[in-house]
């Protein structure tokens, strides 16, 4: 990218992105990025100049990797799968309407990298940021652990719209079970929720 369109788009985290050498490296080694970043540096259009803003803060995740996982990212561009997961990405990048989840994006995108999650996981993460409210995402995140939460604390801690999601799933867990644990009988017919084990892949993968 030209250092005017950097300047036009006034992000300094965007040009710290696209300027290092990480960023420089993906746009080089899978084209999809590259070709997406010259189409939109050719009409320069209000959502191009958006879409660049998107890209960079998802570029900017990268450049904090360290090193060892730098080189996860560059691995990654050499394989099948490179062109499929970046054309997912592009998709992705380009419809989302909060910059903030571009950030978490490129977090997940680190962690498939490094293999800590997989690629149907990363995948469905992905399209998990795209659609759901991303203050709802962040609160997800925050939560250590939903543990025979009922709805009341899911609306107390603000992951409530999240139910029917693929993260959070129904508790089922016997009433004498809950009756062992101490829990009166005006608290056996309530409904329990817990994390399902994608909702603790997709924490683990952006708690930090």
């Amino acid at each position: 990218m030209n250092k005017s369109a950097i300047k036009e788009l006034s992000s300094d985290a965007l040009e710290v992105a696209l300027d290092s050498n990480l960023g420089s490296g993906i746009l080089r080694d899978i084209p999809i990025f590259g070709s997406a970043v010259k189409v939109a540096e050719l009409t320069m259009s209000i959502r191009d100049r958006f879409f660049l803003k998107k890209l960079g803060c998802f570029i900017y995740q990268l450049d904090e990797l360290s090193k060892k996982d730098k080189d996860a990212v560059l691995s990654f561009s050499k394989t099948d799968d490179s062109e499929k997961v970046a054309n997912k990405i592009i998709q992705v990048i380009d419809n989302v309407t909060d910059v903030e989840k571009t950030e978490l994006i490129g977090k997940l995108f680190a962690a498939y990298c490094k293999r800590s999650i997989d690629k149907p996981s990363f995948l469905r993460a992905v399209d998990t940021v795209q659609h759901y409210f991303l203050d709802d995402i962040n609160n997800f995140i925050s939560i250590d652990n939903i543990h025979l939460f009922t709805f009341y604390d899911l609306e107390s801690r603000k992951v409530d719209m999240l139910v029917g999601s693929q993260l959070i799933k129904e508790q089922y867990i016997k009433q004498n079970e809950l009756i062992r644990m101490g829990y009166d009988s005006s608290e056996l017919d309530i409904t329990y929720f817990e994390d399902s084990q994608f909702g603790r892949i997709f924490r683990e993968a952006l708690k930090y």
